[in-house]
C-alpha cells in the first residue's frame, strides 16, 4: 500500500520584499485627444521575493493585473510584468501575492503615476449677436443717456464648451 505524504505544518518563509515600478512609455491617450479618463502609461513592474511558493501563481492587483504560473517565473528572486497603468498624476497602488500563500503579499500604495496627457480643445466662440432688441428705456432721465438701457436676447455661438464654470457677459 502507498501511504499519502503529509503536507508540512510548518510556517513558510516566504516573502515578497518589493514591488517596483518603471514607466515604458509616455502617456498614451488611447486616441480620445479630449478625455483624460482613459489615458495610460505602460509600465515594468518588478516584484523582489525569497523562497516563493512552489505551486500556484504570482499575482498582480490594483491599478493593473496580473499572473504567473509559478514554474514561468523569470528568475528564482524576481519576476517583471508588463502592465498598463492609468495615467492621471494620482499614486498608483499594485499588490503582489503568491496564491499559494496568501499572507505572502506585498503592497506599493506610492507609486508615483505619469500625468494625463489628453487636453480638452480650447472654447472657441465665434460670434455674439443681439435679437429681439427692444425699445431704449430712459429709465425717467430722458436728458441723461448714463442711465438709459434696452432689454435684448444674446446669442452666443461656439464650439468645445467646457464642462464646468459659466459664460459672463459684460460691457
Amino acid at each position: 500500500n502507498n501511504i499519502a505524504a503529509v503536507n508540512s505544518c510548518s510556517a513558510s518563509n516566504c516573502s515578497i520584499t518589493a514591488v517596483d515600478v518603471t514607466p515604458t512609455s509616455a502617456c498614451n491617450d488611447n486616441s480620445t485627444p479630449a478625455n483624460s479618463a482613459d489615458d495610460y502609461y505602460t509600465a515594468s513592474v518588478t516584484v523582489t521575493y525569497a523562497n516563493p511558493a512552489n505551486t500556484g501563481t504570482l499575482n498582480l492587483s490594483g491599478d493593473a493585473t496580473g499572473s504567473v504560473g509559478i514554474a514561468s517565473l523569470d528568475s528564482p528572486t524576481s519576476h517583471t510584468f508588463t502592465v498598463q497603468l492609468p495615467a492621471d498624476g494620482t499614486a498608483n497602488t499594485l499588490t503582489a501575492t503568491f496564491s499559494a500563500i496568501p499572507t505572502c503579499t506585498f503592497t506599493n500604495s506610492n507609486i508615483t503615476a505619469v500625468n494625463s496627457c489628453s487636453i480638452a480643445p480650447a472654447c472657441n466662440i465665434s460670434t455674439v449677436t443681439l435679437s429681439s432688441v427692444g425699445a431704449c428705456q430712459d429709465n425717467g432721465t430722458p436728458n441723461n443717456d448714463t442711465d438709459d438701457s434696452y432689454m435684448t436676447d444674446v446669442v452666443v455661438d461656439f464650439t468645445n464648451a467646457p464642462t464646468t464654470g459659466n459664460l459672463v457677459l459684460s460691457r
